[in-house]
């Protein structure tokens, strides 16, 4: 089948219908607003680069990449530059984001929906889904995710069309695993088009080669420090992820009614667009397998919000089709339908909750299967900043001008990111080594996805920057005094050269040397197992 070039599609001027998505969408984003803890991990590093002059990092001297999207960390510090809170930022990013995901999601609509189909029933899905609404804001790299998802359904529609090639050079930096649908969209232009997409190609190139470039230089690796901490495999575990979301949502139902649709349309001769679903559904299915091979997340929907949002736009049109087939002359149909639709998906929550969140419902003590969800985020860390309220750019630029050395106050171990962001003065080892190059490399496995039990070892660490007059190759210098633990001297190799990359000097070839070494993973010593209903990050 040859791709859609653009020309002829319908009016992209939204219905009626469509303008109730937008109020609704926003209304739910607002109202399930919230702050995922591991987004005060990006908060500290942006904050220590534009307001303490620590450079992009977690603490001052030690150039560890400890996120997992590079695209998010630089749209967070550019909009931290403007000293708005990190409330008003996140707020104002998630109304922009659903207004421009909602504007995509038409534009996609009168492009693939087949004739006769009306209401646009995908987007009706997502505006009122529980999860999606959720992770417009959170403070993560999810908001632009959800984004990639739409850019990629339009893309496979439109593969010829080089705003939405140049855009899908993006993907790697949202995050690492959505290099696998740039991949899939690359083969599906080229066979589209029966021609090389040199710009996409050169995009891809140039943006991706630019990052790794500047992580080779500034942090010495050629992978983030979170690929460390968190490459496990546990499918068993990952299947279970994937059907809490599947599940919550009634993904399976809605798939069925896809397929139903697709029948009667083709029965009608009405043209599908089938090949270009197909690039969409192994997008989705691709990233979807890396995710249960990790073994998902600690918290429902966020590994997912890729797969998810790509899957249900895939669908676009399809459900929409039996009501076109059994009632094609019937006005009432597609707005009884978008109704049916958003009562449907609006009275939908995950199993971690109680209640419906509307309803004031609350997450269970001890989270599905591992998992947790956004409410155990909003009530514990609260929506207004007044838990971190400390961390204003004057008291870090006043701390700043106190501290000219740049000597923190003390050193700590933390677990909970939000309460760690609001330490700015103090050096945190962070005790499950999200940003800690040395913990990251400890081989142990994981109690919950993400998250092993590093406190003892981060207790070890930190002890030893407390006695040491500077941080600098900490770990090297107590091995050589015969003053460190077991476990840390009989990792002699590892433990220094990963020293010379956290403490590098940003010299490019040496720093090129150094990120092409691998050292071994660090053997812990026996501890004992963290209980399986400890709450996360606690």
């Amino acid at each position: 089948m040859s791709a859609d070039p653009g020309h002829g599609a319908p009016s992209a001027r939204p219905t009626w219908l469509e303008w109730l998505y937008l109020a609704l969408g926003l209304f739910l984003v607002q109202r399930y607003f919230f702050f995922y803890d591991d987004a005060f991990v990006y908060f500290r590093y942006a904050d220590n680069l534009l307001f303490l002059d620590a450079g992009l990092v977690y603490n001052h001297g030690e150039f560890v990449e400890g996120f997992s999207s590079p695209l998010w960390m630089l749209v967070a510090v550019a909009l931290r530059a403007t000293e708005l809170s990190w409330v008003a930022l996140v707020q104002g990013t998630a109304f922009v984001a659903f207004a421009a995901f909602w504007w995509l999601a038409i534009l996609l609509d009168r492009r693939l929906a087949p004739e006769g189909a009306r209401g646009n029933l995908s987007l009706a899905y997502l505006s009122v889904t529980y999860a999606v609404a959720c992770f417009f804001s959170s403070g993560m790299e999810t908001v632009l995710v959800q984004l990639a998802a739409v850019v990629f359904a339009l893309f496979c529609v439109q593969p010829g069309k080089r705003a939405w090639q140049l855009a899908l050079a993006l993907l790697p930096l949202v995050r690492p695993e959505l290099a696998a649908p740039w991949l899939l969209g690359f083969a599906w232009a080229w066979r589209s088009q029966r021609k090389l997409p040199l710009a996409m190609l050169l995009g891809a190139v140039l943006v991706n080669g630019a990052w790794l470039a500047f992580r080779i230089g500034y942090y010495a690796d050629l992978l983030p420090n979170t690929y460390y901490v968190k490459a496990a495999t546990s499918p068993e575990h990952g299947l279970a992820y994937v059907h809490d979301t599947l599940g919550a949502y009634s993904f399976y139902g809605w798939g069925a009614a896809a397929v139903l649709g697709a029948f009667l349309a083709r029965r009608r001769g009405v043209e599908l667009r089938l090949s270009a679903r197909a690039v969409m559904a192994a997008a989705a299915l691709v990233v979807a397998a890396y995710v249960v091979k990790i073994g998902g997340a600690p918290i429902h929907y966020r590994y997912l919000a890729f797969p998810f949002c790509l899957a249900v736009l895939a669908t676009g049109g399809l459900v929409e089709s039996i009501g076109a087939t059994l009632a094609p002359r019937a006005a009432w149909v597609p707005a009884a339908a978008a109704l049916l639709v958003l009562g449907w998906m609006g009275a939908s929550y995950p199993d971690q909750l109680d209640g419906h969140p509307l309803a004031g419902g609350e997450q269970r003590a001890d989270g599905v299967d591992l998992v947790y969800e956004a409410a155990y985020h909003r009530r514990r860390i609260g929506t207004d900043g007044a838990k971190w309220s400390r961390a204003t750019p004057e008291a870090m630029r006043a701390w700043r001008v106190a501290s000219p050395e740049f000597r923190y106050d003390a050193v700590a171990i933390d677990g909970w990111c939000q309460r760690a962001y609001a330490k700015f003065d103090v050096r945190i080892v962070h005790m499950f080594g999200l940003t800690d190059g040395i913990l990251a490399r400890v081989r142990m496995d994981a109690y919950r996805p993400g998250h092993k039990m590093l406190a003892p070892l981060a207790d070890q660490i930190a002890g030893l920057v407390r006695a040491s007059d500077r941080p600098h190759a900490v770990l090297t210098r107590a091995i050589a005094e015969g003053r460190a633990p077991g476990w840390i001297a009989n990792a002699a190799p590892t433990v220094e050269l990963l020293e010379r990359k956290i403490y590098n000097d940003h010299s490019f070839l040496t720093n090129l040397g150094l990120a092409l070494k691998f050292p071994e993973p660090i053997q812990p010593p026996a501890m004992r197992r963290a209980p399986a209903d400890r709450p996360l990050n606690d």
